[in-house]
């Protein structure tokens, strides 16, 4: 488009499969149809792309925060799991030694008012007398969510509370699985804990075991109770409590948004156990967690109200918080009685978004943030519009927010996108979740949908049932078909993310998901990484786009500009995705771009999501089978006027043709140079793009500073053997001066040897019976008919229809040449290649001797 700024690449972003379904291969598919993408780079036809186009959606739902990314290590801390009442089930707690010699029971006894659950255990041996303990103690141990991942000199910190009337003396370990291997100890002595009294030891680990656990043993005689276990290591992100690694997945996204806490987490089945976020906010020790009777798990609510406004902060991205309004799957709230509910919810905004002298702003800057969080979005209820009270209490809820903070946007749970809604809102809720087939053929569902009034949120998106498996690539192309049409709807969308974002592979509540983990392990599922075809796309430019001829409109594209802030360079992002049967070349058509807007380019950046069948899914075992590849492909840019684009003259109009069917032979022929260019290029994008690069994402950047020593140390050893090979050449200059000229090997053919040689027409079909044939095999023998009213024709066989210089394959209508040793070329290729060396590349005929040098 017409602008200031030169757009310095060109990147291709394709997503396809390799199966009956879509085969979009780089070798070994043969495209037989094709498609052309007309963009229009015009200013005049682009618009904005709304900057909070495409975020994340979390939800507490397969263990994605107790457990995931919340990095507490302690499974049930409090003790509470079990109920308010005693006895009760400590679970996973687990205990050291049989009943001769400690009992473990709970009580309510704990120091905290709202948990008032704490552990007993009565050890019954001593360390003299009759009944020994056993080497090591008794006591308890708690295995963490399916496994602790301790490593090898990291640090722990471990805080509880204990009460006895007794002296005690505790020992505290990590330990492996089955407790032999000792990772990390350390020991509570202290003569006076009669009252709760809070014990912190940094723990330093000096072994690794992703299955570890925590034990707490005693050798000495007496009861002690517990209450309030927590271990945490001590590298999480910034020290918020965040897990590095899985956060470091959700940061690499660029997510605009997050919507939290949920979903149906929100609601409850039961309102007596929907997320409150009162209860989750203070000391963690004082929060008293609750049972997600939906998802069927307790949570100690460490990641609370407070944390995921944190986290929205870390990433960079905008809060969305989604609130209960007096419904659940099966009770609601009268509308008469709602309004507690909503002062809840006004407490709750004032909270994120009051003076630090507030009364819930206060308590904010209490828990170390004094500044305002920047909640713009709230969302009343999740999937309630069918519920009889939802309407009634969503207006009291509207009123009340608007009433205070009019700036606030509100989203309605109620669609939109086919019928007006019949009450105020910002933004509606949309959510699809269906067959591949189903989601890919919905990126037209908002083609149609109004341009005034509400936008879209399209909160929750994915492909589930059979085509999803536990995350196929399959889903990842009809997901990615579907957010093309998002973006170019994205007048009436304001918001999308997919659902759900996490599962722990030990507790999978729900498939398929983005993010797959365990206390030690993670991979990005195909739609995981699918997502990052469009973390450029928010407050980009899109660029008016169609395709033509698309076969049974199995292809679908979109086009858009976007600045890289670091290097302040403009760039041109092509996504195309094929959910057809076949592969499909295509001819991408520019037009639009000024005069001095686009740069010299060699090439284009092309990403593909791609794997040898769309059933395919990664695994712990594969977590790359389904990854981005990033490969180079050549363009070739020529300028003309609007005029041609306007009558649909589009035949190599600012073009560049995508075969698939031969990238990798192309790259093996240019390999030479593509490594010229990289040492430069590399360099470059280290030295001016390596911070940004590094921090968004530091596989990518450690791999291209490993490619870029590489080829220092090879272009030193090239050096070396230049000398090398100049030496030599230099005591033997005489011997190879007198073979060269005896044998002529670099003379080249003047334009008029290349003029007399014959020129066709190449046609796939013999449509006018006046074709020149060749036949296939080793003997390519070629007759031609002679006429001077048409221009010969040249039929051949599909596997024999390709240049073998460029290595591309012909079109109709290319002029070809051919040799006299009966090898054909495009025409201009071997036109060039003469006028160097007079020989034939593939049998050396040489065409000014008429003989075959071997």
């Amino acid at each position: 488009m017409e602008s200031r700024h030169s757009i310095h690449h060109v990147l291709l972003l394709v997503l396809c499969g390799l199966s009956a379904l879509c085969q979009c291969s780089a070798t070994g598919v043969e495209a037989n149809q094709t498609a052309v993408l007309l963009v229009n780079a015009s200013e005049a036809s682009a618009r904005k792309i709304p900057d909070t186009l495409f975020g994340i959606f979390f939800e507490e739902i397969n263990h994605a925060g107790a457990g995931g990314l919340w990095a507490e290590l302690v499974n049930n801390r409090g003790f509470e799991a079990g109920g308010p009442n005693v006895p009760s089930n400590i679970d996973p707690w687990s205990i050291i030694g049989d009943e001769s010699k400690v009992i473990v029971s709970t009580d309510r006894s704990s120091c905290f008012d709202r948990n008032k659950i704490a552990v007993q255990v009565q050890v019954l041996c001593d360390h003299t007398g009759a009944n020994i303990c056993p080497d090591g103690g008794v006591g308890i141990y708690n295995p963490g969510f399916w496994g602790m991942n301790i490593e090898q000199g990291k640090s722990y910190k471990l805080v509880l509370y204990v009460r006895s009337q007794e002296s005690i003396n505790v020992s505290v370990a990590l330990t492996g699985s089955n407790g032999s291997q000792k990772l990390a100890a350390a020991n509570i002595v202290a003569a006076d804990v009669s009252s709760w009294t809070k014990v912190e030891i940094l723990l330093e680990a000096t072994g690794t075991d992703p299955n570890s656990r925590l034990e707490l043993r005693s050798s000495k005689k007496g009861v002690i109770w517990f209450d309030q276990v927590s271990l945490m290591p001590t590298d999480t992100y910034k020290g918020h409590g965040f897990r590095k690694d899985l956060f470091g997945m959700l940061k690499d996204l660029k997510p605009a948004f997050i919507r939290f806490p949920g979903g149906c987490f929100v609601e409850g089945d039961w309102l007596r156990n929907a997320f409150r976020w009162k209860e989750t906010i203070g000391q963690w020790e004082e929060r008293p967690g609750h049972f997600g009777d939906v998802w069927n798990y307790w949570t100690d609510d460490g990641l609370g109200h407070f944390e995921f406004l944190q986290l929205a902060e870390d990433l960079d991205s905008l809060p969305v918080w989604v609130f209960n309004n007096g419904v659940s799957h099966h009770d609601q709230v009268d509308t008469t009685s709602i309004l507690p509910f909503v002062q809840e919810i006004l407490d709750g905004l004032e909270f994120a978004r009051g003076d630090p002298t507030s009364t819930w702003g206060s308590i904010r800057a209490k828990m170390g943030h004094p500044e305002p969080f920047d909640l713009r979005y709230v969302a009343i209820g999740n999937e309630d519009c069918g519920k009889t009270k939802y309407r009634g209490n969503y207006l009291k809820f509207y009123t009340a927010i608007k009433d205070k903070y009019p700036d606030i946007k509100i989203i309605s749970n109620c669609d939109g996108s086919t019928r007006p809604l019949d009450h105020p809102a910002d933004l509606y809720d949309f959510h699809i979740y269906s067959s591949a087939s189903s989601v890919f053929s919905n990126a037209r569902h908002f083609d149609s949908a109004p341009r005034r009034g509400p936008k879209a949120f399209v909160s929750e998106y994915a492909v589930t049932g059979n085509d999803a498996g536990k995350g196929s690539l399959l889903a990842a192309l009809g997901e990615a078909g579907f957010l093309i049409g998002v973006e170019k709807n994205s007048e009436a969308i304001e918001m999308a993310s997919y659902a759900p974002l996490f599962v722990n592979d030990n507790d999978r509540r729900w498939n398929p998901d983005a993010i797959v983990f365990t206390s030690s392990q993670m991979y990005g599922t195909p739609s995981y990484w699918m997502q990052h075809f469009f973390k450029e796309s928010n407050g980009a430019t899109l660029l008016s786009s169609s395709l033509q001829a698309n076969p049974s409109n199995s292809l679908i594209a979109s086009a858009i500009t976007w600045r890289n802030s670091l290097e302040n360079n403009d760039y041109l992002r092509i996504k195309v995705v094929n959910f057809g049967t076949t592969a499909v070349i295509i001819k991408i058509s520019l037009t639009g771009l000024g005069q001095n807007s686009l740069e010299t380019l060699f090439g284009a950046v092309m990403t593909e999501l791609t794997s040898n069948n769309v059933m395919d899914e990664n695994s712990f075992k594969e977590p790359n089978k389904c990854l981005l590849h990033v490969g180079f492909i050549w363009v070739e840019f020529q300028r003309r006027s609007f005029d041609d684009f306007d009558a649909g003259n589009f035949d190599g109009v600012s073009s560049f043709s995508l075969l698939h069917s031969s990238i990798m032979k192309r790259l093996e022929s240019v390999n030479t140079v593509i490594s010229s260019i990289w040492w430069v290029f590399g360099f470059y994008w280290i030295v001016m793009g390596g911070q940004e690069l590094l921090q968004d994402s530091p596989r990518l950047y450690w791999l291209s500073v490993v490619f870029l020593a590489f080829d220092v140390f090879f272009m030193i050893f090239c050096i070396a053997m230049g000398f090398v090979v100049f030496f030599a050449f230099f005591c033997f200059f005489p011997f190879i001066a007198t073979v060269a000229y005896a044998m002529r090997l670099g003379d080249g053919a003047s334009e008029n040897d290349i003029k007399t040689l014959p020129k066709y027409r190449y046609r796939q079909l013999n449509t006018s019976g006046n074709l020149v044939k060749m036949k296939t095999g080793e003997d390519h023998s070629i007759s031609q008919l002679d006429s001077s009213d048409f221009v010969p024709e040249l039929a051949l066989q599909p596997d024999d229809s390709e240049c073998c210089i460029c290595l591309y394959k012909y079109v109709d209508g290319a002029e070809l040449c051919v040799l006299p040793c009966n090898h054909h070329f495009h025409n201009g290729c071997i036109s060039k290649w003469l006028r160097i060396n007079a020989t034939c590349p593939l049998c050396k005929f040489n065409i000014l001797r008429g003989d075959t040098l071997v």
